[in-house]
């Protein structure tokens, strides 16, 4: 009897080694196939707001407020974003972006910028160096979960001197920096179904085609629409 009960207790505690081994390891592939995002700013609180938005949607995020820290952690993990304040610590987000960019190593990990900074210039000047988007402070955790998504799900734009998603910004806006900066070059705008060609001269807007409309037609059309666009 004694034999026969050890057996039995035996049994059970071999079945929930193997049960739970079984879901230690169903974990850890759970957790290979989540796609990371690295994130670095100096609150912990956005830090925290970060998590709770992506974390719910699949994600893996790795969180830092050391800006000397991001280079090391996406050689190590490889993120599929990287998510950086402009405002950080002891340093300056465009430099951190520069010094991403310039690696061979993980240069080819697309930045977004987090900042509580509105205007313009801020987000050509972040997307010049490299950017993919900007998301604005405070935080909307359903804003941020779709801009990663579409980040993360889609090829980066690596075409030109300003290259990025213009959620927020006027096409008014673009050809008067354009205009202002004597840019010369094709500024391209994909539209859903269409696509289109905007050709400057040191900041004067030549020819346009968008679709099947052409010159003044076609840029008068573009400025009630939005896009994503690429220089």
């Amino acid at each position: 009897r004694p034999f026969e009960r050890y057996a039995e207790l035996r049994a059970i505690v071999v079945a929930r080694l193997v049960r739970e081994r079984a879901d230690a390891m169903r974990e850890a592939e759970a957790d290979r196939m989540r796609k990371t995002v690295l994130a670095v700013d100096g609150d912990l609180m956005v830090l925290r707001n970060i998590q709770d938005a992506l974390e719910p949607a699949g994600y893996r995020v790795i969180a830092t407020d050391k800006p000397d820290e991001v280079i090391a952690l996406a050689s190590d993990h490889q993120p599929e974003l990287i998510i950086s304040a402009i405002v950080l610590p002891g340093a300056d987000g465009y430099q951190l972006l520069r010094r991403i960019t310039q690696n061979p190593v993980i240069g080819h990990i697309p930045v977004m910028f987090l900042t509580a900074r509105d205007g313009l210039r801020e987000r050509l000047r972040g997307f010049r160096y490299g950017a993919v988007d900007y998301i604005r402070k405070p935080l909307d955790s359903a804003e941020l979960a779709r801009r990663v998504n579409a980040i993360v799900h889609s090829a980066p734009f690596r075409e030109g001197a300003y290259e990025g998603v213009f959620r927020e910004t006027t096409f008014v806006e673009i050809l008067e920096i354009l205009r202002a900066e004597q840019k010369t070059g094709v500024l391209s705008i994909n539209l859903r179904q269409e696509t289109g060609r905007v050709f400057f001269l040191q900041g004067a807007p030549g020819n346009a085609f968008v679709g099947e409309l052409e010159g003044r037609e076609a840029l008068d059309t573009e400025q009630r629409r939005e896009g994503l666009l690429r220089v």
